[in-house]
């Protein structure tokens, strides 16, 4: 049985404008939780790797990032709004972008059940030193990740393509319209 939170999760593909809109909420004063596997790449570079040996070996990568995600999200508390850049059910799109299956995915897919589950239409794909994706890519994850989410029983809320600011004011909408998560969330940071 999948533990019930209050968590909205942020999902799309790379250059979606999920990180923009996620630094803006905790600009407000909302939690959040950053992109862990971004973490789990930028770690790898810093130990010599390139963006493109970081990569090689899809089923270590897909597994250390399931891993952070899962010991990221059992520091959270279930009962408080948190934003989730990505969440523990995108390693199964993932997975199936590369062909693999993680072992264990599907069970830490189901292990939250999440609140709210916004998913980012892509941007024109701006590339750094983590992401190398193309837009034949974007699209292709975007799809999965919607199938993922709406096979596991969520009603995914499509973010179009707007402002960073209408983007967010739309997920305020969904989630925080009387800001009671704000209010809460500043009167325990006091």
């Amino acid at each position: 049985m999948s533990i019930q939170t209050e968590w909205a999760v942020l999902t799309g593909p790379p250059g979606s404008g999920k990180t923009t809109v996620l630094n803006l909420l905790a600009a407000r004063g909302y939690l959040v939780l950053d992109d862990v596997s971004r973490k789990v790449i930028e770690k790898r570079l810093q130990t010599g790797d390139t963006a493109e040996t970081a990569r090689q070996d899809q089923v270590k990568l897909q597994t250390a990032i399931l891993d952070e995600m899962l010991l990221a999200e059992s520091a959270l508390q279930t009962d408080v709004l948190v934003f989730l850049d990505y969440a523990l059910p995108d390693n199964i799109a993932f997975g199936e972008m590369e062909n693999i299956t993680v072992p264990g995915v599907k069970e830490a897919a189901e292990k939250y059940k999440y609140k709210t589950v916004f998913l980012f239409e892509p941007l024109p794909m701006v590339n750094d030193e983590v992401r190398n994706e193309d837009s034949r890519y974007q699209l292709e994850i975007h799809s999965k990740l919607n199938k993922v989410y709406s096979q596991l029983g969520y009603e995914v809320v499509h973010v179009g393509i707007g402002t960073p600011e209408e983007r967010v004011d739309l997920l305020m909408l969904s989630t925080d319209p009387a800001n009671k998560w704000l209010q809460r969330t500043q009167k325990t940071r006091r």
